[in-house]
C-alpha cells in the first residue's frame, strides 16, 4: 500500500489497522510483509570503504513500531543503566558529553592523577544481536510478557534483500540481529547492553547506543586491564564481537614525574594509545605534562 494511499485514506484505514495492530500484539505475530525490507548500503563516510546496511521497512510498520516502542520505554524508562544517554526521553549526546567531561575534569583535579579512557568500537553490533539472548534479557528486567513474545518474531524470520543501483539480489530470511533503519532497533540494542556495566566503582562504562567509553579514575593498571578484560568478556558471553583495531585508548597526565602506564590488551592484541579521538561530537586529545 503507497504512502500517498496511507495519508488520503488515513480515517478510514484507522480503525482497520488498528484492529491488525491489536490482534498482531495479541497473537504475537508479525506478518512476514510487516517485516520484509531492503536493505540499501548507506555510506558512514564520503568516501566509505564498508557502507552501512540500512533496512527500509514498510511505512505501516514504522507506523506500528512507534506505538510498541512507547509502551517499552514507559515499562524500562525507571531500570535502564543510567549511564547508557541513548534513545532516552530528555537524555542526549550532550548529556553523554558533559558527564564523560565532568569524571575527567574533577578526577584531574586531584594531585598526583591521571584518567585513561578507552573508547570501544563493536563490529555490526546491531546485526549481531541474537533473539534468545534478547528474549532472556527483555524477561530480566521484567518487560511485559506480551512484548516479549511480539518482539522475539519480530527479529526472526525476516525477509531481505539487497538493492543496489537499481538492482536486487534474491530474498534471504535472516533471524538473526536488529535491522538498522527500524524504530525498535536502537532501543532492543540499548537494552541488549543494559547489563554491560563496571563491577569497579572507580572505572565507569559511560555508553550512547553502540558507542562505548571506559572511564578509568583508578590510577591502577590492573583494575583497568580487569575492566576491559570484564567488558570482552561480556561481549564474548552476549556474541557481539569487539573491534580491537578500531578500539583506542587516552591517556590524560598533568603530572611532573611520569611513571609509564601498562599497555591494555584485548586478547592476544595490545589496544592502541592515540593522541586524540572523535567520541560522538567531541575530540579528546591525550596530554602529559
Amino acid at each position: 500500500m503507497s504512502n500517498h494511499v496511507l495519508q488520503s485514506c488515513h480515517k478510514q484505514l484507522a480503525q482497520v489497522f488498528c484492529d491488525l495492530f491489536n490482534r498482531s500484539l495479541e497473537e504475537h505475530i508479525v506478518p512476514a510483509l510487516w517485516k520484509s525490507s531492503i536493505i540499501s548500503p548507506v555510506p558512514k563516510k564520503a568516501s566509505p570503504s564498508a557502507p552501512r546496511p540500512v533496512a527500509l521497512t514498510p511505512v505501516i510498520m514504522k507506523c506500528f513500531e512507534r506505538l510498541v516502542l512507547s509502551q517499552v520505554q514507559q515499562s524500562v524508562q525507571s531500570i535502564v543503566d543510567p549511564l547508557q544517554f541513548a534513545y532516552q526521553q530528555n537524555r542526549g549526546v550532550d548529556d553523554a558529553l558533559l558527564t564523560l567531561l565532568h569524571l575527567v575534569q574533577s578526577h584531574l583535579d586531584t594531585t598526583k592523577s591521571y584518567i585513561r579512557l578507552v573508547f570501544l568500537d563493536f563490529s555490526s553490533a546491531f546485526n549481531t544481536i541474537q533473539p534468545h539472548l534478547m528474549a532472556k534479557k527483555l524477561l530480566k528486567i521484567n518487560l511485559n510478557p506480551h512484548l516479549i513474545l511480539w518482539v522475539m518474531p519480530f527479529l526472526t524470520d525476516r525477509p531481505q534483500w539487497v538493492r543496489y543501483k537499481g538492482h536486487c539480489n534474491t530474498t534471504r530470511t535472516i533471524s538473526t540481529g536488529s535491522p538498522q533503519g527500524s524504530v525498535v532497533s536502537p532501543v532492543l540494542f540499548t537494552l541488549y547492553t543494559d547489563d554491560c556495566q563496571s563491577n569497579c566503582p572507580e572505572i565507569m562504562f559511560i555508553k550512547y547506543s553502540d558507542d562505548t567509553v571506559i572511564v578509568d579514575s583508578s590510577n591502577s593498571d590492573d583494575k583497568l586491564q580487569s575492566a576491559v578484560s570484564q567488558f570482552q568478556q561480556w561481549c564474548e558471553v552476549n556474541l557481539l564481537d569487539l573491534n580491537v583495531e578500531k578500539t583506542k585508548e587516552i591517556a590524560i597526565d598533568f603530572q611532573r614525574e611520569l611513571s609509564p602506564l601498562r599497555p591494555l590488551t584485548i586478547g592476544a592484541k595490545t589496544v592502541e594509545r592515540v593522541e586524540e579521538y572523535r567520541y560522538l561530537v567531541h575530540t579528546y586529545t591525550s596530554f602529559q605534562a
